[in-house]
């Protein structure tokens, strides 16, 4: 089965390991029951009953056992899914709530018929699979014990039949090994031999079972205690209190045998068939089971019966309707008819007009397409004629470039010159200053001369085209071995020259004052000896 095939519903109960899922097969739309088991933490025990449980419910085939439909596993989620048949009238144990509730008792032929469908449920267990008819227990059948028989776990369907589930605790036995030792249930229906921890088989689920139409008709358990140590003492004393006096002393008497503390004591499911009242009850079942099943035979047939009736008139009442159809649909093709020629001519009229409009559009469009081709072709030669232009100018461009990169280059030879011509005159300046040197010695020795003062000889120029002034002031010299140095410096353009400032035309006879040559001229003359300015120096002797 996949899951896929099972559309999920509400939760509706709890199992012993999962959720109880209500779902809706998808094939067919019909109710069922999904047990979700989760096993990711389940222990190779837990696993090992899971395993046992899905096996049991799979071979029981029974009415009064909840039927086994399908199982699939989700091993990516750890979860294993079990489709089983949905109970509608839900569990014993809400319909104990329900009448304690209400303070109303169970009627007792309602007890009976759910305890003769019980042990035939517990027979199908006990005596092997499809040997429910059989009176004797005596052939060797593999058996299987419920060993949670409570209200929980005992459904009823629509028809308020019983139908036993839930069979997690469950264990099989072998013919050869027909007692077990494990100890599994809840404790309020523990058998003595549980409680106590002794070998059980099949007589311990007619003592749950007890425990169960106990309950039934007390709607409370028979074994009340607050404490384990409590319940076991009276369980292992089998003392029960009384049933309501509405019931019977035939169902006391089968009760207090279910709860007789001695197992060996108890009767099987085969003793218990041989009652009058049971056999009445399975008659009346058996009575009630060919009823329904004739019943819903004719239900069935009836079913059918109206269904191709009602198939029939749908489809008279489809072919009416489909004649109806067919004149009304072909008045409408003969009107339709007319109409599409009228249109048609009609399209014709506007594909021809059309057709003329777009012949017109499209001599339009093409003279303008035209015109654009000889604007463009205009645009195109002034682009060409632009082009050519702009050749001219870079070739011009570029010979100006040539001639004043020529031009660069004669002006760096130029700078060259100057500054070869600059080092020989620093040369020969520093020659004179050395010179001078020994003109000031020999200036010392003359200072106590007596000689009169000889007065300067002066000489202006005016050069044309030049503003400034050249200005030579000459001194004679003093003695024939006073050396002659030349200082060079530019007249600043914003100064005036002015004589008298270098040389006074008198020196005191005390004070004997000598002053070097000085040559002062302008920086744009062409005969300057060096665009450098030279320092003026002038030594003054006292």
């Amino acid at each position: 089965g996949k899951m896929e095939n099972y559309e999920p519903l509400e939760i509706i109960g709890t199992g012993s390991f999962g959720l109880i899922r209500k779902v809706r097969r998808k094939s067919d739309g019909k109710i069922l029951a999904r047990k979700e088991i989760d096993y990711r933490c389940m222990c190779d025990k837990e696993k090992q009953q899971l395993v046992s449980e899905v096996n049991i419910v799979r071979e029981l085939k029974h009415p009064n056992i909840v039927r086994y439909y399908d199982r699939y596993v989700d091993n990516e989620n750890y979860m294993i899914y079990i489709i089983m048949e949905y109970c509608e009238g839900g569990d014993l144990s809400s319909l104990i709530k329900k009448c304690r509730r209400e303070g109303n008792y169970l009627p007792e032929d309602s007890i009976w018929f759910f305890f003769t469908q019980i042990l035939s449920a517990l027979h199908e267990c006990h005596y092997g699979y499809g040997n429910s008819k059989s009176d004797s227990p005596q052939t060797k059948h593999t058996t299987i014990l419920h060993r949670d028989i409570k209200p929980d776990n005992v459904f009823l369907d629509s028809n308020n039949n019983i139908k036993l589930g839930d069979f997690g605790l469950s264990r099989t036995l072998n013919p050869e090994r027909e007692l077990a030792r494990t100890y599994v249930g809840t404790p309020f229906y523990m058998s003595p031999e549980l409680i106590t921890k002794s070998l059980y088989d099949v007589k311990s689920d007619i003592w749950a079972l007890g425990c169960l139409l106990y309950e039934l008709c007390a709607l409370q358990r028979p074994f009340q205690a607050i404490s384990p140590s409590e319940l076991v003492s009276k369980v292992r004393k089998g003392k029960i209190p009384p049933l309501p006096s509405q019931y019977s002393e035939e169902l006391n008497r089968v009760i207090k045998a279910m709860l007789d503390i001695d197992p060996v004591n108890r009767p099987n499911t085969t003793e218990f068939f041989k009652l009058e009242r049971v056999r009445n009850c399975k008659e009346q079942m058996e009575m009630l089971k060919s009823n329904s099943d004739l019943k819903r035979r004719e239900e069935e047939l009836n079913s059918r019966i109206k269904q191709r009736e009602e198939e029939l008139s749908y489809k008279e009442a489809t072919l009416h309707t489909r004649e109806m159809l067919l004149a009304s649909k072909e008045e409408e093709l003969r009107n339709s008819f007319s109409g599409l020629q009228l249109q048609k001519e009609q399209f014709d009229a506007e594909i021809k007009r059309h057709a003329e409009n777009l012949n017109v559009e499209i001599e339009r469009q093409r003279e303008e397409l035209r015109i654009e081709f000889l604007e463009l072709q205009r645009k195109r030669e002034e682009i060409n004629n632009g082009f050519l232009e702009l050749e001219k100018k870079e070739n011009a461009f570029n010979e100006k470039v040539l001639k004043k990169e020529e031009e660069l280059k004669c002006s760096f030879l130029e700078l060259q010159r100057q500054k070869e011509f600059n080092a020989i005159l620093r040369e020969r300046t520093q020659t004179k200053i050395f010179a001078n040197s020994s003109y000031e010695n020999s200036l010392k020795d003359s200072q106590h001369r007596t000689e009169a003062e000889i007065p300067p000889l002066k000489r202006t120029f005016s050069d044309v085209g030049i503003k400034t002034q050249k200005t030579i002031v000459f001194r004679q010299e003093l003695s024939k071995s006073r050396p002659r140095k030349l200082i060079y410096r530019p007249l600043e353009p914003s100064r005036s020259f002015n004589q008298e400032s270098v040389v006074s035309s008198q020196i005191p006879k005390k004070r004997l004052r000598t002053e070097e040559e000085i040559v002062v001229w302008d920086p744009n003359d062409d005969d300057a000896p060096s665009p450098f300015v030279k320092e003026r120096r002038t030594t003054k002797v006292i």
